[in-house]
């Protein structure tokens, strides 16, 4: 009703008409906003639209303050529809007291007043046309993650709703091998599950498994070796040859029967040379006390031994003090031992004396 009177005034008049009913209606309306137009020298003019949160012009009644600091200095409302831009258009007479001024610009919607920036005043300016009006865009209230290091900071909000996550990067596949269920974004990292033995010391070994029970899938220790029955270093447990197989067992035949060749050859040589020494020692004994060694292969009786030197002998003594003596047919001594030393006592000088053998 109110633009079709703005249509049917003279155009000079047609503001001041709308501007007092807007005004008349408003002061109904609005949350204790008002202006006392004989307080102030200069003024402006705008046609104005708001926003909402969507920033879509808005199609209901929402009431518009301007401030200068608590004053308020211009008040009005959205309460005219204007069909070619589909939104409720404000038309605010704004004051002020000098020609230029900074003011804030304030809505009152939802039963709640919400901050709606600034206002650079001019005296007698017009500000805003019915097709391009002056946007208003009130501050809301954003929600959201403030936590500058999340993956979802809005730097927008003003409250925080806790609902800030961080990036946490890996494989997202829940089928996947190396799933990680803490990651939330993908950082083609998944490995498919492949079953198979994972310890490279047994036969059934496989590079790509990452799964599997171990004890059923991992059978056949390795066990390095000659492979080859036909080799004389041919292991039975070997299941991978190592190329150790040297020596065919005809081969190692024929190199045994040399070898046994040789040793019996050997063993006839020394036979010979031991048939052809002579193992027999001489002592020469002078009178008074002689030390001698046993030098017999054998333990013998000791008269048996001095049988030949017997008629020369006064006695014979071992190391433990025991002793013989010929010529009271005394043998204390026992056994003559071989590599032992033995003390002997002669009456004279004699030579070529050998124990018997």
């Amino acid at each position: 009703m109110i633009f079709t009177i703005m249509t049917l005034i003279p155009k000079e008049k047609s503001f001041f008409l709308v501007f007092l009913l807007c005004t008349t209606q408003l002061f109904a309306q609005t949350p204790n906003w008002n202006v006392n137009p004989n307080a102030f020298e200069h003024s402006m003019t705008l046609t104005t639209v708001v926003l909402n949160e969507d920033a879509y012009y808005v199609t209901e009644e929402i009431t518009i303050g301007v401030f200068d600091g608590d004053e308020c200095v211009g008040v009005s409302t959205t309460n005219t529809f204007f069909e070619p831009i589909s939104a409720n258009l404000a038309f605010v007479l704004v004051y002020g007291n000098s020609a230029s001024a900074s003011y804030t610009i304030k809505v009152y919607m939802n039963n709640e007043t919400v901050n709606a920036g600034e206002l650079s005043f001019i005296s007698n300016a017009v500000l805003g046309t019915l097709n391009e009006p002056f946007e208003i865009q009130p501050i809301f209230e954003i929600s959201g993650c403030m936590e500058v290091n999340a993956a979802n900071f809005n730097p927008l909000a003003i409250t925080d709703d806790g609902s800030c996550f961080y990036t946490v990067y890996g494989c997202t596949d829940e089928t996947a091998f190396n799933y990680n269920p803490l990651a939330n974004t993908d950082d083609d990292s998944c490995v498919a599950i492949t079953i198979g033995c994972m310890d490279a010391n047994y036969l059934e070994y496989s590079i790509e498994a990452n799964s599997g029970y171990q004890e059923v899938l991992c059978i056949n220790l390795i066990v390095y070796g000659c492979t080859n029955p036909f080799y004389f270093e041919y292991n039975t447990l070997a299941n991978i040859d190592d190329n150790s197989c040297t020596q065919t067992w005809q081969n190692a035949y024929q190199l045994q029967n040399e070898n046994l060749n040789i040793l019996n050859t050997t063993i006839d040589s020394l036979n010979l040379e031991i048939e052809n020494c002579s193992p027999e020692i001489s002592i020469d004994f002078m009178a008074g006390w002689n030390l001698i060694g046993y030098v017999n292969s054998t333990p013998e009786d000791a008269p048996v031994m001095f049988e030949s030197a017997a008629d020369y002998i006064i006695i014979v003594k071992n190391n433990l003090g025991e002793v013989y003596y010929p010529e009271f047919n005394f043998n204390g001594i026992g056994n003559l031992i071989p590599g032992q030393g033995y003390q002997v006592k002669s009456t004279e000088d004699f030579s070529g004396f050998q124990f018997n053998n």
